[in-house]
């Protein structure tokens, strides 16, 4: 988890506290706000780093906000917020007399990310997502492919994004980006807290239950875990939770996974549901999980 302290000191934060694993301040962008944002509407993960704006709508990850409050470069930004530096050096880095973090300006996917990221599409708020949700992950949307966007990021650091269409019409129903590192990732790793996680097939399934109030899902890209995935599990966590989508494929996968990690975690799987998380309620979620069976008996 992040040093709140230090990106208090670090980004002249004000008005802040920790709320849970959450930073709440004064938003930084005072300019967007008439009176200064006086009551505080600005919240940093402190597990992830993405940031948002309540009230103007401002929002990234923990490097571009500091590359924009500070005015250091982005990969200076990312020293500062995910180093060991402490505030001395920090200061040298924006005073520009120091010389340990060489230029670097935004590489193309992460131009394209910010640029999406301002987009608003009506297909997030249809499929239930919330002003919040939409702004802690980025969501966002390519007007080119007309497609929606989710970044994804692993360990803090953007490693592609994945594209969802909005015709339902068109094919494939989801683009990655080259070289995403899908089998060796999980998808929302970085806002588990703890020990147990929930594996879903979709990034929304694991965005839809943290909007719930349900902790620690994470994505597998679809239903047929790698083994590096397994492999990672297996280092991070001591229990999974199988939650992947109730059809034929959906089952097959949970089995497969059940094999994999079965001698090394504890496994559960949730019996028989409706539909997929991102599209059933916090009450239907809920009573998913609650009757969670272990994975013998499965």
């Amino acid at each position: 988890m992040l040093d709140a302290t230090k990106l208090i000191e670090l980004l002249g934060l004000r008005n802040a506290s920790v709320q849970g694993h959450e930073l709440i301040c004064s938003c930084p962008f005072s300019e967007n706000h008439q009176n200064g944002d006086r009551h505080p509407s600005f919240g940093i993960d402190l597990n992830t780093g993405l940031n948002h704006c309540f009230s103007c709508g401002e929002s990234g990850t923990l490097p571009q906000l500091a590359q924009r409050v500070l005015g250091v470069s982005f990969m200076q930004a990312q020293q500062m917020v995910f180093g060991d530096l402490d505030f001395g050096e920090a200061q040298r880095i924006i005073d520009g007399t120091s010389t340990i973090a060489p230029e670097r300006h935004l590489n193309a996917i992460e131009c394209d990310v910010v640029g999406w990221s301002q987009q608003k599409h009506p297909y997030w708020a249809g499929r239930g997502f919330t002003e919040e949700t939409i702004g802690h992950w980025n969501l966002g949307y390519d007007v080119q492919v007309n497609r929606v966007v989710v970044p994804i990021y692993f360990d803090h650091v953007l490693v592609g994004w994945t594209k969802r269409r909005v015709d339902e019409s068109v094919q494939p129903k989801w683009e990655h980006s080259s070289g995403l590192p899908r089998d060796s990732i999980l998808f929302g790793a970085d806002e588990v807290n703890g020990k147990n996680i929930i594996l879903v097939e979709a990034p929304l399934s694991a965005i839809m239950l943290q909007q719930q109030g349900i902790p620690n899902a994470v994505a597998s890209f679809g239903c047929s875990l790698s083994q590096g995935q397994a492999d990672l599990i297996r280092a991070r966590y001591e229990g999974v939770l199988i939650f992947y989508d109730p059809d034929k494929a959906g089952h097959e996968g949970t089995k497969r996974a059940i094999k994999m990690l079965e001698p090394f975690v504890d496994v559960w799987a949730v019996g028989q549901t409706r539909d997929d998380p991102a599209a059933m309620s916090k009450e239907e979620n809920m009573s998913a999980i609650s009757s969670l069976v272990p994975s013998f008996s499965y």
